[in-house]
């Protein structure tokens, strides 16, 4: 039987700033210096290499520090982002579930398919 897969659903209090920064850290490795995520949402916006706003630059930390600390208040143990070197850091990162799961699936959040055992 064929398996049917349902239309994944956006989330209507998301922000979508938030999902331009997930996605430029993809596109970065999975981690990467705030100033590098900030001219990669500027440059995918505008369809060419470009240099991001004071304004956007603003925009862009805000979005991240406000969803880190939504995490952290909430404790949630599926965390969207990381400080890999701790608070005060310019290094930004996607949490490591987070970022397995964005890039594999589902059925494998907690490592990539060539690095999983076989059952």
């Amino acid at each position: 039987m064929a398996q049917v897969r349902r239309k994944a659903r956006r989330n209507a209090n998301a922000d979508p700033l938030v999902a331009e920064i997930v996605e430029a850290l993809l596109i970065l490795g999975g981690q990467g210096h705030r100033n590098a995520v900030a001219e990669r949402i500027a440059s995918a916006r505008a369809g060419e290499p470009a240099k991001p706003t004071e304004a956007l630059i603003v925009h862009v930390r805000a979005a991240f520090e406000e969803r880190l600390k939504l995490d952290r208040a909430m404790r949630r143990p599926r965390a969207l982002f990381d400080l890999p070197f701790g608070d005060g850091s310019h290094r930004w990162a996607l949490a490591r579930e987070a970022e397995n799961f964005l890039r594999w699936g589902r059925g494998s959040r907690r490592s990539p398919p060539w690095r999983r055992r076989p059952a």
